[in-house]
């Protein structure tokens, strides 16, 4: 009667743990991104396609952040007869007492992995059309990735965009979201997102697109903006909600701060985890 975790991160040891301990262990599998992202960084061969599935296949039951992401899972392998279940993604980078800072009233982060499928280039154009509208932000573009080096020169002729072109340690991470009064995540696609973690557990606003189970974590209106992935102009103009209606940053990070202390708090998240297992060793008691 005990379960053995696997992320999906190294396919072919879970693939081998899984077959050595399957009679005396039921195999759960947490699955982060059920699919590929288009940039040529996630591209993965026909093997590693097959090992990834095979590992699927083999599993008790799966794990994903959302109905969306399940959604995906099964697009993946419509012949996946693995049950899924649903977890929420947890808190990341929340700050200890002694790092919290009042924001910066107009700056804005975008942290993480700077790749193509994450929008850089939608971000410098909504900085653009702020700048257009007499209402500039500062733009700060935190962490390492292809995308600051090919958006150089647009990301120059705007200006008013500060970049960190490097793998931020955790204490300086934290430092990034609480100068910054919003996050901004303009992915054109996604699945689930340790930055919008990250952010929401800093008690900062989020700005997402609607890609993957983002929707299910913000809320318009209450934790942050959802919009259209690759319209600028939507992007743009949510900032400028945010920012320039009197109290409403402040109410929005009081919906962060209350997203990360329910749906996504750890003990929670936890709790449900267990009642999974739980399922699922009573599932496995019943078999002949």
């Amino acid at each position: 009667r005990s379960i053995i975790h696997h992320q999906e991160q190294l396919p072919q040891v879970s693939l081998a743990l899984m077959a050595r301990f399957r009679a005396t262990s039921a195999q759960v599998l947490m699955v982060h991104d059920p699919q590929s992202h288009g940039s040529a960084v996630y591209a993965l061969d026909a093997a590693t396609r097959s090992l990834i599935l095979r590992t699927r296949r083999a599993a008790d039951r799966i794990l994903v952040h959302g109905p969306v992401n399940e959604t995906q899972l099964r697009a993946t392998d419509p012949d996946l007869t693995v049950p899924v279940s649903h977890t929420q993604h947890g808190v990341m980078l929340v700050p200890p007492p002694a790092l919290l800072r009042a924001p910066e009233p107009r700056r804005v982060l975008m942290f993480g992995w700077m790749v193509e499928h994450k929008g850089v280039d939608v971000a410098v154009a909504a900085a653009t059309i702020l700048n257009r509208g007499g209402a500039p932000v500062t733009f700060h573009l935190a962490g390492s990735g292809s995308e600051p080096a090919r958006q150089r020169e647009s990301i120059a002729a705007v200006g008013n965009i500060v970049v960190d072109d490097r793998f931020l340690p955790p204490e300086e991470a934290i430092a990034a979201f609480q100068r910054s009064a919003l996050a901004i995540l303009p992915y054109r696609e996604g699945t689930q997102s340790g930055v919008l973690a990250s952010a929401l557990g800093n008690g900062r606003p989020a700005i997402v697109s609607r890609v993957g189970d983002f929707p299910g974590l913000v809320t318009d209106g209450v934790n942050g903006f959802v919009v259209r992935p690759g319209d600028a102009a939507a992007l743009a103009a949510a900032i400028a909600r945010a920012l320039d209606t009197p109290g409403l940053v402040q109410e929005l990070a009081a919906g962060a701060r209350t997203t990360a202390a329910t749906l996504m708090d750890w003990d929670r998240i936890g709790a449900a985890t267990l009642a999974i297992y739980a399922d699922l060793l009573a599932a496995r008691s019943h078999r002949p």
